[in-house]
This record gives structure tokens, sequence and C-alpha cells, in this order.
């Protein structure tokens, strides 16, 4: 197996450099699309401490996405509202953004199929070196989500604290990543979120640097969604004491 780090004739070839921003765009164009912080959707098998709040268990994530497709809202992903930044366009009304971070494989076996029940897509943020690993993503998976409309997003490939490392060793983390899934499923990702939501402006740099990333997502935040900030956009975490229409209400404020 060739090593995307290594060998520059593995896998896809990186895409261009970044398109500068389209003549629609300009510093203080902005949007407010809500975008949804997920983990974990499956059932609680006697979880304690932090990891418990990262579950939300399927019945309840029904629950919530049936209230937003009756509430009228719809989806994108992540690779889309980065496009729409970039060029300067104003999604549909009431777009909003589904993400689950870590790459766990009940995003797969319980979520997608609730998210195709409602005609959803969602970006997944996967941990590289966790791709194949017991209770994570297989290529399979990843491949199956890719072609139903989901995006792959880059997590790095080991899901450390970016702010610890030195300017190879985040290459290696954030590039890595995306070469990997690249060679996965042929595309490279153009979404990245930070482990732990945590970055500084060596890291942002790096990313940046990054081929074919647009935009970087963080937790929780009140930073506008702009160009500009593209590398520190926020997100609405949800969890298991999320009530349905909490999530529709506060989806609705956030889009003012």
């Amino acid at each position: 197996m060739c090593d995307p780090l290594v060998d520059a004739d593995c896998g896809p070839v990186p895409p261009s450099p970044m398109p500068s921003i389209g003549a629609g765009a300009s510093p203080v164009f902005s949007l407010h699309v809500p975008i949804l912080e997920y983990h974990r959707i499956k059932p609680y098998a006697g979880e304690t401490g932090s990891a418990q709040y990262l579950i939300v268990p399927p019945t309840v994530f029904a629950a919530q996405m049936d209230a937003m497709a009756r509430a009228g809202w719809h989806t994108i992903t992540m690779g889309r509202l980065g496009d729409d930044l970039r060029i300067g366009i104003q999604p549909a009304p009431k777009s909003f953004v589904i993400s689950f971070d870590d790459g766990y494989e009940d995003g797969y076996t319980n979520a997608l199929p609730i998210l195709q029940r409602y005609g959803f897509v969602a970006t997944y943020f996967v941990v590289g070196g966790q791709i194949d690993r017991s209770d994570h993503l297989t290529v399979s998976e990843l491949q199956t989500l890719l072609a139903a409309g989901d995006e792959i997003g880059n997590h790095t490939i080991s899901h450390v604290d970016l702010l610890a490392k030195t300017p190879e060793q985040l290459r290696n983390e954030i590039y890595g990543a995306s070469a990997m899934i690249a060679n996965d499923v042929g595309v490279w990702p153009q979404s990245f979120a930070y482990p732990m939501g945590l970055t500084d402006p060596q890291v942002a740099a790096s990313v940046a640097a990054t081929p074919g990333i647009q935009t970087a997502v963080i937790q929780g935040g009140t930073g506008p969604e702009a160009w500009p900030n593209r590398l520190q956009i926020p997100r609405i975490r949800v969890g298991p004491g999320t009530y349905p229409q909490d999530l529709v209400d506060r989806a609705t404020r956030y889009v003012g």
C-alpha cells in the first residue's frame, strides 16, 4: 500500500491552489447557516463522565431531525457552505449543516438511515488514522457516504492538540489526513474540524496551506460566517438533552 505522505504518485493529485474570492463576495459578505455539531448516534452502553455527553440516542436524533424537517429546514454540506462563502452566494432559506466529529461507525449505521428518511446530508469529519479500525468508519462506508451526497471532512490523523505541534507535525496531521482521505475516497476534503475546537494562528495557517480545504469549524463560537473568518466558523453543539423544538428555536434565532 502506498503512503500518500511520502509517495507523490500515491492517490489523487492534490487540487489546485484555492481560487480567489468570488466577485459576488466581499469582506463583509456573511451567511447565517446553523451548523450542528454531533459526535455519536448510539444507545447508551454504560458510558460515564464526558463520554456520555457526546452520545445522542438514535430515537432522540430522529426526533430532532423530524422537528427540523417539519419546520421546513433542509441541509447543505460544509463544502457547499464554503463554496457559497467563496463565491458570494446566499443559500436557500432555512439551510443548515449537520456535522459528525471523529468518524465513528454509528454515524453510518445509525445516523445515515435517519438522515435519508428526511432527504438530509451531512459532513463527516473523520480521523484519518482511525479509518477501518474497530467502531470507526471503513473505507467502503466512506465511499458509500460520499456517493449518497454526504461530505467527508478532515479531523487530522490522530485527533491531538494541534497547539502543541511543530510546523512539520502540523503538516503531517493536517495534510496527511487529507491525503489519506483522498486516497481512500478519491476526493480531497474541503472542510476541516479542529480537534477539541482548539486553534491558533500557526494551526490556522497550516490548515489554510492544505490543498482543497476552504473552511474550518470550531466548537461553539460567535464569529461571523464570512470568508475572512473561514477558518474559525462557529457551530452549535447538540447533545442528548437538546429537545427537538429547542433545536428548531436555536436554529431560527441563529438565522436572526
